[in-house]
C-alpha cells in the first residue's frame, strides 16, 4: 500500500476538517464508487485544533484511515460475544461527541457482518477499530478502554491484504498453535527470507510457531536461531505440529524462516 498526497485532480481519499464534532470515513471503495463524485468529501476530522493531543491525532487518524482501507469496527466482527445493555449503549453513543441516532448505532457500531463479507480475525480488544466499551454498557462486566495505535493484529491483517510488492502472493501460512488452531494467529508469508525482526514486524513472535501450511511448488525452511543459524527443518507440505518430526522437537523454537519456490 502506498499513499500519494495530492492537492488537485482526482483522489481516492478526499479529506475535510469541518468542525462538526464528528469524524468519519467512507469504507474502502465506497469512496470511489460511481455514485460518489470527486467533489464529495470521503473523510472528515471533526474536532482537531491546536490543542489536540498527539495521542488523539493518532487514535482518530488511524481509525478513519482503517475504514478507508476497508477495515470495519471491531464490535461488528462476527466472532465477538458481548452481552449489551442496549438502553445504556444507545444513550452513550447518542451523546457527545457522536450524537448517533439509534439507527446509526445499529448500522455503524452493532451490525455484525458475515464471513462472506469480511475476513474476520479473532476478537482483538487492542484494535484501533474498536470503540471503547465502558463497563456500564454491558451486562457481563465486559469493558474496553481507548486504543490509540494499530494493534499487532491490525498490522498483520493489513500486511496480508495489502502485500508489498503489490500482487505478491502468500505461499506459506504459519500458525501460533498446532493443528492450525484458529484461536491463535495465522499469518501468511510470500517468497523471501525472514529474520526475527522481519517476522516480528509481521506479528510472528520469537519461538512461537507450532504448525504451518505450504502451497504446492514451494518449500519453507525454519531455523532455530536468528539469521538462519543452527538447527533447521525444511517442509514441502503442510505440517500439523512441530512436536516430533523424525525425533526432532521444533515446537516454539523458530527464530528465522526462508521460503522459496522449487
Amino acid at each position: 500500500m502506498n499513499l500519494v498526497f495530492v492537492t488537485s485532480d482526482d483522489a481516492e481519499i478526499r479529506i475535510n476538517f469541518y468542525n462538526s464534532g464528528q469524524s468519519w470515513s467512507d469504507v474502502g471503495t465506497n469512496a470511489v464508487s460511481v455514485y460518489v463524485p470527486q467533489n464529495k468529501v470521503s473523510m472528515n476530522f471533526g474536532w482537531f485544533d491546536q490543542n489536540t493531543l498527539e495521542a488523539e491525532f493518532s487514535r482518530v487518524i488511524l481509525h478513519e484511515f482503517g475504514h478507508a482501507v476497508e477495515m470495519i469496527h471491531k464490535l461488528s466482527r462476527l466472532n465477538q460475544n458481548i452481552q449489551w445493555n442496549y438502553p445504556a449503549f444507545y444513550a452513550y453513543y447518542g451523546g457527545y461527541p457522536n450524537y448517533f441516532t439509534t439507527q446509526q448505532v445499529d448500522d455503524w457500531v452493532l451490525t455484525r457482518f458475515s464471513q462472506i463479507q469480511t475476513k474476520s480475525s479473532t476478537y482483538d480488544p487492542q484494535s484501533i477499530m474498536l470503540y471503547p466499551v465502558p463497563v456500564e454498557l454491558t451486562l457481563n462486566g465486559f469493558s474496553v478502554g481507548w486504543n490509540y495505535y494499530l494493534s499487532n493484529t491490525d498490522k498483520v491483517h493489513l500486511g496480508n491484504v495489502y502485500t508489498y510488492p503489490p500482487g505478491s502472493q502468500n505461499v506459506v501460512t504459519v500458525y501460533k498453535h498446532d493443528n492450525f488452531n484458529p484461536s491463535g494467529y495465522a499469518i501468511g508469508l510470500p517468497i523471501g527470507d525472514y529474520t526475527l525482526n522481519q517476522l516480528q514486524a509481521r506479528g510472528i513472535l520469537n519461538d512461537d510457531i507450532s504448525s504451518l501450511k505450504v502451497i504446492s511448488g514451494c518449500k519453507v525452511t525454519i531455523y532455530h536461531d536468528d539469521f538462519f543459524q543452527n538447527f533447521a527443518l525444511t517442509f514441502y507440505a503442510d505440517q500439523l505440529n512441530f512436536y516430533n518430526i523424525n525425533g526432532w522437537n521444533f515446537n516454539d523454537l523458530t527464530s528465522s524462516i526462508k521460503i522459496a519456490r522449487l
